[in-house]
């Protein structure tokens, strides 16, 4: 494992060395477990990391409630972590074991006390809506259960939120469960392999639960900034919202993707060089995947860490942005969208804007909806392009729409002009 971290160290330090001069504005260690790590590689790892990033405005670790130690804490507090993101998921055994993780509910409640009492900095906590529970007729996690009979309960969800809150976190993520194709929770169900069968996740019924737990939320004072994610005031993941807003973000290690601007970078056989005196490629918009083979990634620089590249075209390119963008309650800031690609929004999909405003899906100022948010929050939406709680509950079909009006348009007839702030690599 520590070459592992040695490596991942050598590559922000080729990268960073490449992109020139930036700033690391945010830090996020996770898709893994980095809870796990023994005391020198997570000191290790830290401690490179403090020296190559200077002062970053937030920096955030993950970990899992069943490796969580207090000299984990105590790590991660010396180099400058301020935030700290905990995987719970749920307080109630009988859907811990549908998760076939290797903690358990205890492990869940001591991390939270552990929290509580020994980290002052910030803290995210995930929660799941969808949880399936066990088979009432094997007492084993089977497929026929659907959430509300003996899988999650709304009063399950509360009582989960109800626990987590009391230890007053400043965030919290309620994601509906999707669990991966092929695993042995397919379908939203953890079968016994060899068991036959296949469980559904109800839809319907986990889209209730969400909603009510939405509700729930804000009621106790945790606004739905983005839509999975909740925050008292000043307590927003400033990491995420770089990859909601389409900032550049650099991804180190295996299996990390990165998106980076073309006029800082050219790819030329396989390799990376800086782009001399920072001209040509404003509109490239790069994308690199890190291999997962840890093989491949142990054989560095010489193999570029087995990094795909791909440039990303200017349609996908905006696609994303209003994929991601539009997940956030302020929406895409009309500012930074007219310096990216050249004209408003509703100028570029005029048909479609507009059967959205028809549609009362877009933000209205000083509806109801959000008579509860900030003064800054309203100011900044009359000058963004976001959608209403109901417009952004039904964002993927609202997508579909968007895709299927830019492939009606020419090749070249959105250009891109991707030129980040001077400190924006995160």
């Amino acid at each position: 494992m520590h070459r592992v971290i040695k490596e991942t160290v050598c590559e922000a330090e080729f990268f960073l060395k490449r992109l020139g001069n930036i700033s690391i504005e945010t830090i996020y260690i996770g898709g893994g477990t980095p809870s796990l790590l023994g005391k020198e590689s997570l000191s290790f790892l830290l401690r490179r990391l403090r020296e190559l990033s200077s002062e970053p405005r937030e920096w955030t670790i993950e970990a899992n409630p069943e490796s969580l130690r207090q000299e984990f804490l105590i790590i991660c507090k010396e180099y400058g972590v301020s935030r700290l993101s905990l995987g719970i998921q749920t307080l109630q055994d009988k859907l811990m074991l549908s998760l076939g993780r290797p903690g358990n509910v205890r492990d869940n409640q001591v991390a939270l006390d552990t929290v509580s009492q020994s980290w002052a900095g910030k803290v995210n906590v995930d929660l799941l809506v969808g949880l399936s529970g066990l088979s009432p007729t094997s007492g084993l996690v089977g497929p026929g259960p659907t959430i509300g009979k003996v899988g999650q309960t709304l009063k399950d969800l509360k009582d989960d939120i109800r626990q987590v809150l009391e230890h007053r976190p400043g965030h919290l993520s309620l994601y509906a469960l999707t669990p991966p194709a092929g695993t042995n929770m397919e379908s939203g169900f953890i079968r016994p392999p060899g068991s036959g069968g296949s469980g559904k996740i109800d839809i319907d019924s986990q889209d209730e639960l969400w909603l009510a737990g939405f509700d729930f939320l804000e009621s106790c004072g945790y606004l739905n900034y983005e839509i999975s994610n909740f925050s008292v005031p000043g307590h927003e993941c400033l990491h995420n919202l770089r990859y909601w807003e389409m900032e550049p973000y650099l991804g180190v290690g295996p299996g990390a993707v990165s998106t980076l601007p073309g006029r800082r970078l050219r790819p030329r056989r396989g390799c990376l060089h800086p782009r001399r005196g920072g001209g040509g490629g404003g509109g490239d918009v790069l994308r690199l995947y890190n291999t997962e083979r840890i093989e491949n990634f142990l054989a560095g620089e010489k193999n570029l860490w087995g990094i795909r590249i791909e440039r990303i075209e200017n349609k996908d390119f905006l696609f994303e942005n209003l994929m991601m963008g539009l997940r956030l309650r302020r929406g895409l800031a009309g500012d930074r969208f007219l310096s990216r690609f050249g004209r408003s929004l509703p100028e570029i999909i005029p048909e479609v804007w507009a059967n959205w405003e028809r549609k009362g899906l877009t933000y209205v100022a000083n509806s109801m909806d959000d008579a509860r948010r900030k003064t800054t929050d309203i100011e900044a939406s009359r000058n963004a392009y976001a959608l209403n709680n109901q417009g952004r509950f039904i964002l993927n079909t609202l997508l579909i729409e968007v895709q299927e009006y830019l492939d009606k348009l020419p090749a070249g007839s959105i250009p891109v002009n991707w030129i980040p702030c001077p400190s924006s690599a995160g």
